[in-house]
Order: C-alpha cells, then structure tokens, then sequence
C-alpha cells in the first residue's frame, strides 16, 4: 500500500510542475527584483525596456516550478513597470524597476574614427513586487 501513495505523490508532483501557482510566481519575481540590484546596466531597450531581463531571470527563479515558455512579461506603459505572469497562475504581480544613473561611471564606445568616442550610462537598479499593474 504504501508503494502506491509513493507513487501517488510522485504524479501529483509531476503535474504540479506543468503549471505555476500564483505563490511561485511572486516568488520568482521577487527574487528577480532582488537580483536586479546586483551590478549596474546599460539602459533598457526604448520599446521593450528590461522585460527580456526579467523574463530570463523568473524562468531561472522559477525552474521547476512550472513550464519556462509558460512565463509572460509585458511592459505596462511607457515607465518601467512590468507585469509578470505564467501559465496556471490565477493572477499576476507587477514588477517596478527604477534607476539612477551609476557613480561607477559608463562604458566607454570608441568612435569609428578610432579616436574620440562616448560613454553610455549604465544604472544602478532596484526593483518593487506589487499586486497587478
């Protein structure tokens, strides 16, 4: 008999993991808000902003809990928040970034004459997990 609850739970696992919860969702996100803080960044895609980033980063938070092609980050706006979402999930958290431009300094790009060039800010992130956007 206890083979059989063995494997019951062995299945119930399995499915579990072909879906997220609401709870698994946050949780990635948050970690995601965490992890964004780490080093400073060029500036955000001006259509899609950092939601390639951040979608990377709740498929890694998140692995096991349910399908990577299953998560879905948009950004809401024009501003910088973004809204998380995965499949089986009943609902959604909004992911806030904000940024201040870095005292570590930019990245240097040498100009095509292969003398003067620019430097590209890069910024220091930080990141909220609320409710829905």
């Amino acid at each position: 008999m206890s083979v059989f609850a063995f494997g019951g739970c062995s299945v119930l696992g399995d499915v579990d993991k072909g879906a997220w919860s609401s709870g698994e969702v946050r949780k990635a996100a948050e970690d995601v808000a965490f992890t964004l803080g780490d080093e400073p960044r060029l500036p955000g895609d001006a259509a899609a902003g950092y939601a390639s980033l951040i979608e990377a980063g709740v498929v890694e938070a998140g692995a096991g809990q349910g399908p990577s092609y299953a998560v879905s980050v948009e950004r809401v706006g024009s501003g910088h928040d973004y809204e998380v979402s995965a499949g089986g999930a009943d609902s959604a958290v909004c992911l806030r970034v904000t940024g201040t431009e870095s005292s570590g300094g930019g990245v240097f790009v040498p100009g095509a004459d292969g003398g003067s060039g620019d430097s590209i800010a890069r910024y220091d992130l930080s990141a909220t997990v609320d409710g829905p956007c």
